[in-house]
């Protein structure tokens, strides 16, 4: 039972960050100070550092889990998984697009703040899907 607990707060986890960077994207808390670059300066920071530490978060309740459930290659599986999106995310949506300028037009950092949203539910919807569709789901049906 307490297995499923760390399931559900890293399912948690993961829509609390993302749902911090999708209002953060919609503009719900510019800073117009100066500490910070401007809107597309504050979007690009909080993608490579507050998704970054949401992944390390669900990464660990979730590999937690599986690895308390002696669920040896399905927590493997995540690892590799949940530092693809830690690292890809990031590499997608800033790094690339600043360093090819080919891929300047799916840059998402100034992209309108509904796509930036968008983008953070999709993803949130699709790992969240994948992970109890191929690892998770197995746990809850299981009876301890």
């Amino acid at each position: 039972m307490k297995y499923r607990a760390l399931i559900v707060l890293a399912g948690l986890a993961l829509v609390a960050g993302t749902g911090i960077l999708a209002l953060g994207w919609l503009g719900v808390w510019d800073s117009t100070s100066g500490h910070l670059i401007g809107p597309t300066g504050q979007r690009a920071l909080g993608v490579l550092f507050f998704w970054p530490l949401t992944g390390l978060v669900v990464w660990l309740l979730g590999g937690t889990a599986l690895l308390a459930r002696r669920r040896f290659a399905a927590a493997a599986v995540y690892t590799v998984c949940a530092f693809a999106a830690i690292v890809g995310i990031p590499a997608i949506v800033v790094i690339l697009p600043a360093w090819i300028p080919a891929l300047a037009p799916v840059r998402l950092v100034t992209a309108p703040g509904w796509v930036g949203a968008l983008f953070f539910v999709a993803v949130d919807a699709a790992i969240i899907s994948i992970a109890w569709i191929s690892l998770f789901g197995r746990d809850f049906a299981q009876i301890d």
